[in-house]
């Protein structure tokens, strides 16, 4: 009898279309290679992502057979085979696939990547989003395991690690205690020998001559290059060496701390000059890489200590081994480790500079010891072959071997401590206190009615019925510009009354009593949620709007799956943020991408530069719309300043501290470097200064800043804490001079505020900058790479003899001219899409 099988793939494959292929896409195919090698009693199909498709699209290659999916039709396809394969962490799809199965067909789980640690490790420069996304994602990963009926993975140790996994998700339990759920089938390698049909590395090399090393793969957070590359410049001082790093940059993955990975390298290559002898070369085809391979000396891989090295099965250094290269690792991994054991590689001495500068140095002269390292190697590769390690999928296959717990699996709540009512009360009471200290009286009411409406619909049926509504979510209602753009959007809605009765107000915490009363005023009662990773229930014919990116992934899913199926009529997103990858990962950008084809989902932009970005991550300009928002101030507060008083300047910088977005810091050190460097030496040249921050919290960040500017730049300095927006004008009005020198912002608020009060400004290149500033027209364009023209501009703005006060007061004449022009904008984009 002839079974079928499907290996789903994200990626694409190798097929003749196909040549810039990633590790999963690679992993697919070969699986598919050693399933479908000799057995005539298995079909095998291989599907990826049909976004990858190219023309003319390959629909069977080398005996495999060739599909595409889409989430539409995965459901679709995966009903026509016996066995399907697919990893377990690939978000959506895994999850999509393991709710189409039926009960008679087989899950084989891929695990060969051990995501729990691998995403762990990244070194992510936003932990907080890293943690947020991991926890996500964890639940996605337990609830695809505990469907499996069989596991793959690279090597014993990553077998140990998942018997405690699956041990932790269920799936080890009474029924299954004693069956072999885990088999041990690593990333292989092919029968064909590589064949050379260029030579490539030579054509780089600036010395002919030169001892060529390898570097070949991705550079991810877990790899140290620089310390590689300076061992590189100490071997060429003395030998000819030259290194080519193939593959730096994956262009599959688009995850910011990756791409950093990659930028900083750069950096680090140009400022220490190892232009010629380092080469970088993009991702190159598939069936060319033995070109690279077979053209170089020695191969080599630095690991960086760690769990995920100890349970990593590294791509590369398989394919090394298919190529027969001097390879010379730390090790630490399982495969590193056999071939050490094997002396089929050699071991670096150690990770410093030095250590890997001896080590190429010592391999490079002693071509005998490289010759014996090649002939280890080849007695290696007999038991990587394809075949010969997808042996076990196939005899699984075959058996159609399914999990015993099948039959006994079911959805259970996880059972609560043993208390008795008025015990649980109690606890919870215990809780109110607190908040309320943190969030005020009428905070804690709101917060407490949603959780009782809440809880109450849930003993009705999870099922609501009503309606169909507008619902407004805010990320949080806290004193921020977002917020409050949020909600004069929300006013603008209310003066139409057919929009009015469908509104519905929803936010997170933390929220500030100040917002809560604005709300009130306009009769508009928010539900407050604690827990930001929450995805709301909806109904037929919702309407949602949202403001920022900034939200959990659990919301976003809540939202995207609730417009993929229909149940939204329309998402309207005021995105506040110029970096959407920042914010968003790959995959939500692609649905986001499809959704504003469809034209179900319209993205708004506060400025040029947002709407350059957005269009270049979403790949499209269909459904990104500009729309600045309307800047509110009472028109009393708008003034043009005179000549005296810009007799001292008093410059104002606020915004939240704790996460170092706004650039107190940098700003602060600028300012006591012209302290020091300039004002003190020659106090006749330069007007009297205060710099004024708003927003100081209970961090570590804001207590380093009020000692460092207290003790700098002592009555130079002064600082508030976050306060309401009506105090924040005041403080804005003492001061006439706003600075702006933000990592990110779109189109910022608190730039306005100050102009509309008359204030030339600082500002760098953050998006919003093309709308608010004319260089030396309003005020001066500073750079974020260029810390000392920031210094340079505060030495020029405050000395006497470069800026004169009618130049300032000129600036602030045209600064208040461009603030007022804002007041004019309007919401009618939203209000048109609503009516």
């Amino acid at each position: 009898m002839i079974k079928k099988c499907l290996i789903i793939s994200d990626g694409p494959v190798p097929t003749p279309e196909h040549q810039k292929v990633e590790g999963g896409g690679l992993r697919c195919w070969g699986l598919a290679k050693g399933i479908a090698a000799n057995q005539e009693d298995i079909e095998v199909t291989v599907a990826y992502n049909e976004v990858h498709i190219q023309q003319p699209h390959t629909e069977r290659f080398e005996g495999i057979s060739i599909a595409t999916w889409n989430k539409d039709s995965i459901q679709e396809l995966v009903k026509d085979y016996d066995s399907i394969i697919v990893s377990y962490c690939m978000g959506d799809l895994s999850m999509i696939v393991v709710e189409a199965l039926v009960p008679d067909q087989q899950l084989i789980l891929d695990c060969y990547v051990p995501i729990y640690i691998e995403m762990s490790a990244r070194k992510s420069s936003d932990l907080r989003g890293e943690y947020e996304a991991f926890q996500f994602e964890l639940r996605r990963w337990d609830h695809v395991l505990r469907r499996g009926d069989l596991f793959l993975c690279a090597n014993n140790a990553q077998k140990d690690f998942y018997e405690g996994v699956l041990s932790a998700v269920g799936k080890i339990n009474p029924v299954t205690y004693g069956d072999e759920l885990i088999k041990v089938v690593p990333y292989g390698i092919y029968r064909e020998k590589p064949v050379a049909k260029t030579k490539p590395v030579d054509e780089l090399l600036h010395n002919k001559k030169a001892l060529k090393v390898l570097w070949f793969g991705g550079i991810y957070p877990w790899f140290d290059l620089e310390k590689l590359i300076a061992a590189i410049g100490l071997v060429s001082k003395t030998t000819p060496c030259e290194l080519t790093v193939v593959g730096a940059k994956n262009p599959f993955n688009t995850h910011p701390d990756f791409i950093k990975k990659y930028e900083n390298l750069v950096s680090f290559i140009d400022r220490g000059s190892y232009g010629n002898i380092i080469h970088m070369v993009d991702w190159v085809d598939f069936k060319d890489r033995a070109d690279w391979y077979l053209d170089s000396d020695i191969v080599l891989v630095v690991n960086e200590e760690g769990p995920e090295n100890k349970l990593a099965w590294r791509t590369r250094l398989v394919d090394f081994v298919w190529a027969d290269l001097p390879i010379l690792t730390n090790g630490g991994d399982p495969l590193g480790e056999m071939l050490l054991n094997a002396n089929a590689a050699i071991r670096l001495n150690g990770l410093s500079t030095e250590s890997i500068a001896h080590s190429i140095q010592q391999l490079g002269k002693d071509k005998t010891k490289a010759m014996d390292l090649k002939k280890n190697v080849q007695l290696l590769r007999g038991s990587l072959f394809w075949d010969i390690v997808a042996q076990p999928v196939v005899d699984a296959i075959r058996s159609s071997v399914k999990s015993k717990d099948r039959s006994f699996a079911a959805e259970f709540t996880i059972p609560q401590p043993n208390l008795n009512r008025l015990s649980t009360i109690k606890t919870k009471l215990r809780k109110i206190p607190r908040f309320y200290k943190k969030h005020g009286a009428r905070a804690t009411y709101l917060t407490i009615k949603t959780k009782l409406i809440d809880k109450a619909k849930s003993y009705v049926g999870a099922t609501e019925k009503r309606a169909p509504k507008i619902i407004v979510v805010s990320h949080q209602l806290d004193l921020s510009g977002a917020p409050y753009v949020l909600m004069d959007i929300v006013s603008q809605i209310l003066k139409i009354p057919e929009l009015a009765k469908k509104l519905e107000f929803r936010t997170f915490t933390p929220i500030s009593k100040y917002n809560i009363s604005l709300l009130n005023h306009m009769s508009i009662k928010p539900k407050v949620y604690l827990d930001k990773n929450i995805g709301f229930k909806f109904v037929k014919g919702d309407i949602v709007i949202i403001n920022t990116l900034s939200h959990s992934s659990v919301f976003i899913d809540s939202v995207l799956s609730a417009l993929e199926n229909k149940t939204l009529s329309k998402v309207l997103w005021y995105a506040h943020e110029a970096t959407p990858e920042k914010f968003l990962t790959a995959l939500e950008g692609h649905r986001i991408s499809k959704l504003l084809a469809k034209g179900s989902l319209v993205l708004y932009g506060t400025a040029e530069d947002c709407m350059r970005h957005y269009r270049k991550f979403f790949k499209t300009d269909r459904g990104i719309e500009m729309m600045p928002y309307r800047f509110d101030l009472d028109l009393k507060r708008f003034r043009t300043l005179k000549e005296k008083e810009f007799d001292n300047l008093r410059f104002v910088l606020p915004g939240t501290v704790g996460d170092g977005r706004k650039g107190q810091t940098p700003v602060l050190y600028a300012f006591i470097d012209f302290y020091n460097n300039f004002y003190k030496k020659d106090p006749s040249k330069y007007r009297d200064f205060l710099l004024t921050f708003v927003g100081i919290e209970n961090d570590f960040i804001s207590e380093q800043i009020i000692r460092s500017g207290e003790g700098s730049l002592g009555a130079h300095f002064k600082y508030f804490p976050k306060v309401d927006r009506e105090r924040n004008f005041d403080i804005t009005e003492e001061a006439n001079i706003t600075l702006c020198y933000s990592l990110q912002e779109a189109l910022p608020l608190y730039i306005y505020e100050g102009m509309a009060m008359g204030h030339p400004i600082i500002r760098n290149e953050s998006s919003g900058m093309e709308e608010q500033l004319i260089d030396g027209k309003n005020g001066f364009a500073v750079s974020s790479d260029d810390y000392d023209g920031l210094v340079d501009t505060i030495e020029k703005i405050l000395n006497k003899e470069k800026v004169s006060n009618k130049q300032l007061a000129g600036m602030s004449e045209v600064s208040k001219t461009i603030a007022l022009k804002a007041t004019r904008n309007t919401y009618n984009k939203i209000i048109k899409e609503l009516q």
